[in-house]
């Protein structure tokens, strides 16, 4: 934060962390989150981090939000970096900036491959959507 604006900033994401919340259907939790860390999603076992950069933040109305951000910055997956935009509520609460957002990412853009029509044809009903959710709430000291 500069002058009380967004500049800059990254994070780190633990990808050890990842867990299923729900199952639409069949199998478990757990089952569902052995295999996001497996090599067919995350690999976490050979990219155990991701890591985002933001490269710029415009301040004003986005398309989700009244008076945020839209975000710009550079998202490593397994080892594959790509810009992403978002739109995003940045604000500064009990002397920590804030920063709120949920948006979709493709992740056929970093190779995860696994049940995608973008990379196999053949594969009828059985089709993994490309797209997955990510939710972001983060909280961060400010040094003075």
């Amino acid at each position: 934060f500069e002058e009380g604006v967004l500049s800059g900033g990254s994070f780190t994401v633990d990808l050890n962390t990842i867990s299923a919340e729900k199952m639409a259907k069949g199998g478990g939790q757990s089952s569902l989150t052995k295999h996001l860390k497996s090599d067919a999603f995350f690999d976490v076992e050979n990219h155990p981090e991701s890591t985002f950069v933001i490269t710029s933040a415009v301040s004003g109305e986005t398309d989700s939000l009244d008076d945020g951000y839209t975000v710009v910055g550079d998202l490593t997956i397994k080892g594959i970096t790509n810009e992403i935009t978002f739109p995003a509520d940045v604000y500064m609460q009990d002397e920590a900036l804030h920063l709120d957002a949920a948006f979709s990412v493709d992740r056929s853009k970093w190779d995860i491959r696994y049940g995608s029509g973008s990379f196999f044809s053949d594969l009828g009903d059985q089709i993994i959507a490309d797209d997955f959710e990510v939710e972001i709430k983060l909280v961060a000291g400010i040094k003075g």
